[in-house]
């Protein structure tokens, strides 16, 4: 009775979390882009070194930060994924 009862509560768990998780992923998503303008105004206006140096820095994050972003996104979701599989603690 004991592994019948471990059994569903495993099957529902991940059940609740087969729904979270894309929603989880969607909500990720539609943050990227507000990060990214996000993080673009914090290099315009809080760089004082300079203006060479803030255009700099600011045609970097152009160039690489979506990329970032979505790296950023993917780390996420597998640490969501690794926190999930250990239901019992660590």
């Amino acid at each position: 009775m004991i592994r019948m009862s471990r059994l569903f509560s495993m099957v529902m768990f991940w059940i609740e979390n087969s729904i979270f998780i894309p929603f989880f992923v969607i909500f990720e998503i539609i943050m990227v882009p507000f990060a990214f303008v996000k993080t673009g105004l914090n290099i315009i206006l809080f760089i004082d070194s300079g203006i060479f140096k803030r255009v700099f820095l600011l045609l970097i994050w152009l160039i690489f930060g979506l990329f970032f972003d979505i790296y950023l996104v993917y780390k996420d979701i597998k640490n969501l994924i690794h926190i999930l599989k250990h239901p019992k603690g660590f």
